[in-house]
């Protein structure tokens, strides 16, 4: 693995660049990248399983990586390394874009090896392929970067689209803390940021929990996870939260923000028994699983 000095720069659209692959074989991609102002490769490395810290390691160093160049069948020896590579990137940090090196023939044909979250969506990714004569490859990744660089621009525009202070909001009542323990002890150990009453006491101290925690489940998350039992349709607190959750919800109308987890048969006010739900019976480690690949495929 190789790794390039280089200081912050303040543009908003300036792409800095992590290149994941076959140095040779990605060598006609990094030429042109060269050719591009304000645009740098800060890290480069052979294989996505060697990766997993490179991007926190270089956000610490000060260098705001937000582009990832990454060949998705590069890891001959477990395929499916590249794959997890991509699906954990885009849980904890949504502000990073992938460019796939590879052919439309190789993706089509190894397909059925990607998992269903990047299987799903692997026609959304923008893609060049490294094999590609000379000039058509230049074309293509010229393409590729302004569309990055599009991408990032919009994010910056439109407050929707911008990373929020949590990925999941824990709703529950105390009766069911248990659970809820685990679930943000697992959460936390996979990298997901969550928010968990108990983990916040220092912020939450002598603050107005009034207006606080409906900032939290109305604005400050990309997914509020109610745990439903008898106790949480009866508390206060817990109906402050649901209410705030649901403003929510309404405002993003057509996408999912409310995922519930019965742990009993309850109605909820104005939580309609049509709204999808998992039960408790699933498992911790399942719900924790299902969550991930939620905010993988919200990314």
């Amino acid at each position: 693995m190789r790794e390039l000095q280089m200081s912050e720069s303040d543009d908003a659209v300036a792409l800095k660049v992590i290149m994941i692959g076959d140095s040779q074989k990605l060598r006609s991609v990094s030429r042109r990248l060269e050719a591009h102002a304000n645009l740098i490769v800060v890290a480069e490395a052979e294989s996505a399983e060697y990766s997993y810290g490179l991007i926190r390691h270089c956000r610490d160093d000060g260098v705001r990586v937000n582009t990832v160049f990454i060949d998705p069948l590069s890891d001959r020896f477990d395929p499916h390394q590249s794959s997890l590579f991509i699906l954990n990137t885009r849980v904890q940090y949504p502000d990073v874009v992938f460019v796939l090196l590879a052919s439309e023939a190789d993706i089509r044909s190894r397909r059925p090896d990607f998992p269903y979250e990047i299987r799903n969506r692997i026609d959304h990714y923008y893609r060049i392929d490294p094999s590609a004569p000379k000039r058509l490859l230049n074309e293509i990744t010229d393409n590729a970067i302004d569309q990055c660089r599009s991408w990032h621009a919009r994010v910056i525009r439109e407050p929707a689209l911008r990373r929020h202070k949590y990925d999941v909001a824990l709703s529950f009542a105390g009766e069911d803390r248990e659970i809820a323990s685990q679930l943000a002890r697992l959460l936390t150990e996979r990298g997901i940021r969550v928010f968990y009453d108990d983990d916040q006491r220092a912020s939450l101290w002598g603050a107005n929990l009034y207006t606080t925690l409906y900032d939290v489940y109305a604005h400050e998350c990309r997914f509020c996870l109610l745990l439903v039992s008898k106790a949480y349709r009866d508390k206060m607190w817990t109906n402050h939260e649901r209410v705030a959750a649901q403003v929510r919800a309404f405002e993003m109308r057509e996408r999912e923000y409310i995922l519930p987890v019965y742990l009993e048969d309850v109605s909820i006010p104005g939580l309609p028994p049509t709204v999808a739900h998992v039960q408790v019976s699933l498992g911790v480690i399942g719900i924790v699983d299902l969550l991930i690949r939620k905010l993988a495929s919200a990314s």
